[in-house]
C-alpha cells in the first residue's frame, strides 16, 4: 500500500508538481510587488535602488547540502588515504581471485564468485559485483578492458 505522503500515480505526481510550480510563481509575484514597494520607498529618500543593488548571482545547483553548508577541505598534513585493500573472504577478494588478464562481464564474474564458494544473501549479486568492481578500479587493482568488461591489473600465477 503506497504511503499517503508520496503520490502513487503519474497523474497525481504531475498534479503535485504543477501545484508546487504554481505556488512558486505566486510567491515570486508577491516578492516582485514587495520589491517594487521597497524601491519606491528608497526613491523617497533619494537612493537609487538599481545603482546600489549588486547584480544577482546564479545559485549553483548541488546535490546534498546547500552551498553554504558544505564542509571545507581539510588542511591537515596527513596526505591522502590509501585505497582500501580487499579483506580475506570479502567479495572484492573473491572477484580478484576470479578475474584474469582477459575481460569478464559482471554476470560471469558473479557466477564464478558463487562457484568459488562465496556465500551471499543478496537478492542481486550482479549489482554488488558491479559496485565492487568500480571500487577496485579506483584502487587500481582492476581495469576496464572494454564496455562492461573487467580484468585484473596483476594476474596471480
Amino acid at each position: 500500500m503506497p504511503s499517503s505522503k508520496s503520490p502513487a500515480t503519474r497523474a497525481s505526481r504531475r498534479l503535485l508538481f504543477q501545484t508546487i510550480v504554481n505556488d512558486l510563481h505566486d510567491e515570486r509575484d508577491q516578492l516582485s510587488r514587495r520589491l517594487a514597494e521597497i524601491e519606491e520607498e528608497l526613491a523617497k529618500y533619494g537612493v537609487s535602488a538599481a545603482a546600489s543593488a549588486e547584480p544577482a548571482r546564479p545559485i549553483p545547483i548541488t546535490k546534498g547540502k546547500p552551498a553554504g553548508m558544505k564542509r571545507t577541505k581539510s588542511t591537515s598534513t596527513k596526505g591522502k588515504r590509501a585505497p582500501v585493500r580487499a579483506r580475506s573472504g570479502s567479495l572484492k577478494n573473491c572477484i580478484l581471485g576470479v578475474l584474469g588478464a582477459e575481460g569478464m562481464r559482471v554476470p560471469d564474474i558473479a557466477r564464478a564468485v558463487l562457484k568459488g564458494g562465496y556465500k551471499t544473501k543478496a537478492a542481486s549479486l550482479d549489482k554488488s559485483v558491479a559496485m565492487a568492481c568500480g571500487e577496485l578500479i579506483k584502487a587500481k587493482t582492476v581495469k576496464r578492458t572494454g564496455r562492461g568488461l573487467y580484468a585484473a591489473t596483476r594476474v596471480k600465477s
